[in-house]
């Protein structure tokens, strides 16, 4: 008979806990990513080349790094310029409003990171030594992720209330036409809509309303 290896008592104790813990990372990935996926829009406004959320997340850098590296040179020709981060606020607003919140989160973190990197001491470093410039980070992005949320909620709110307008509209005149009774509907206007059994009561097409 085979001898039995001896059990290690540690990783009995550890390799269940650091299960645990990988499988509620997951859980918080998976709903991280569901959240970015309900409140990821395309806005109806942009045309259809840009109507992708890939798109959304590339102009989101490509714009980002662009305002930063121009606040930056402004910075250098007027040292007292006021609120720098206002332009790339101004960039986090229009992301979200066209992309939602993913790409608006994205564009939050890229200029986070390159506003640091270009524009506070010591230039082309990420070390900030200066406790005001922490604090004035810290807050810029907070209300940047703020900013995000709350406008890629707003338009997927809206568009959900327009898609359910929409389906119930749709329904109503499946109703409609489906009454056996000539049906006639009129408002200040004047006569706005019939029915098929209205229709074919005159004898009408059922194109010509």
């Amino acid at each position: 008979m085979g001898t039995e290896q001896p059990v290690d008592r540690r990783e009995e104790e550890i390799l269940p806990p650091l299960r645990r813990r990988r499988h509620s990372l997951k859980e918080y990935g998976k709903r991280i990513y569901e959240v970015f996926i309900r409140t990821t829009i395309i806005s109806r406004f942009l045309p259809r080349p840009l109507a992708h959320p890939l798109i959304g997340y590339f102009i989101a850098i490509v714009l980002q790094t662009i305002v930063v590296v121009g606040v930056a040179l402004f910075i250098s020709i007027s040292p007292t310029f006021r609120f720098p981060e206002a332009p790339l606020i101004l960039v986090i607003l229009l992301v979200a409003i066209g992309w939602g919140t993913g790409p608006g989160v994205v564009a939050t973190i890229i200029g986070t990171i390159l506003f640091s990197f270009f524009t506070l001491q010591p230039i082309l470093s990420l070390s900030i030594i200066h406790a005001e410039d922490i604090i004035g980070m810290f807050f810029y992005t907070i209300l940047g992720i703020a900013i995000s949320i709350l406008t890629g909620q707003t338009q997927a709110s809206m568009q959900q209330t327009e898609r359910l307008a929409s389906e119930r509209a749709a329904q109503l005149e499946t109703i409609i036409e489906a009454i056996a009774d000539p049906l006639f509907i009129i408002d200040h206007q004047g006569l706005k809509q019939i029915n098929r059994a209205a229709r074919h009561l005159f004898g009408m097409s059922e194109n010509k309303m």
